[in-house]
């Protein structure tokens, strides 16, 4: 997370883009959960789709709305949006 917040630009909300292989997403999850329960972590911690395996960015009002891939009805951005606007 230092490293991050030296090398990546502010977006908008406090967050960070993370670009992790299929290997480590099962070790940074729990890395998470672990940082969460000592308290080293206070914020909530929001993971999206991995933009990766769907071939292209995520954005509502962009070129994956609705994709004809069966990628529109299982959208995290109805969940992103109802946990920041609640």
């Amino acid at each position: 997370l230092d490293m991050a917040r030296e090398r990546i630009s502010f977006q908008g909300l406090p967050a960070r883009i993370c670009w992790v292989g299929l290997e480590w997403r099962q070790k940074l999850g729990l890395a998470f959960n672990e940082m969460v329960r000592s308290g080293e972590v206070s914020a909530p911690i929001v993971i999206g789709r991995d933009h990766l395996d769907s071939g292209s960015v995520a954005s509502p009002n962009r070129e994956t709305e609705a994709m004809r891939d069966g990628s529109d009805a299982v959208s995290d951005w109805p969940l992103l949006n109802a946990l920041l606007n609640t």
